[in-house]
């Protein structure tokens, strides 16, 4: 392989790397050894895909393909990749939802959260507040959340419900996070409200 600029090398290295590792290749690889052809010829073609479309070829769609079956976490880099480089705002949009839904569905929570910026930028934005479908406050919470209504500050709570007050905080915000409260107070009224 030629003389590449020190960014694209080292993210030849980063990708060759990470494939490896997640794709079982080797156990431990050595930065120093591994290269594209290592990974590829370990039976990873998608280093190949990848690593064209980060020399400037393009092609992360193809890239991210070819770690479809493979690693979740390279797929949702390349789409990425692919929806930040796309010039049409609307195919950049199609491309990057379906790296939210997979990064998302992945639990992989730095990825989700670059995702979602890039969506903004195409004005696609996601209400992060609100109630959300089917979940109910659970007793404990209600509990909470009826004193905190009271006026209780959170170690009386504690005392009176026989818990610390860090697990007393920990109700609160699921039950701010359920009903979509933005403070204790809201959640509290809410929760109130619920109750009647």
């Amino acid at each position: 392989m030629g003389s590449a600029p020190p960014l694209v090398d080292g993210l030849r290295r980063i990708t060759a790397h990470w494939a490896a590792y997640d794709g079982g290749v080797v156990d431990d690889p050595d930065p120093a050894e591994l290269d594209a052809t290592d990974g590829a010829s370990a039976g990873l073609p998608a280093v190949r895909e990848t690593l064209a479309a980060w020399s400037g070829t393009g092609g992360f769609d193809r890239a991210a393909a070819a770690w479809h079956d493979l690693v979740v976490r390279e797929e949702v880099r390349c789409l990425l990749a692919a929806g930040l480089h796309e010039t049409d705002p609307q195919r950049a949009v199609t491309v990057l939802l379906a790296a939210e839904t997979l990064a998302e569905t992945a639990g992989l929570v730095v990825l989700l959260g670059r995702v979602r910026r890039a969506l903004r930028r195409h004005s696609v934005r996601r209400e992060t507040r609100g109630p959300r479908a089917g979940s109910d406050l659970t007793d404990r919470e209600r509990d909470v959340l009826r004193l905190v209504a009271r006026g209780e500050p959170s170690r009386r709570i504690a005392g009176q419900l026989g818990i610390s007050a860090e697990t007393v905080e920990t109700h609160i915000r699921a039950g701010m996070r359920k009903l979509g409260a933005r403070t204790r107070t809201a959640a509290a009224a809410m929760a109130l409200e619920q109750l009647r």
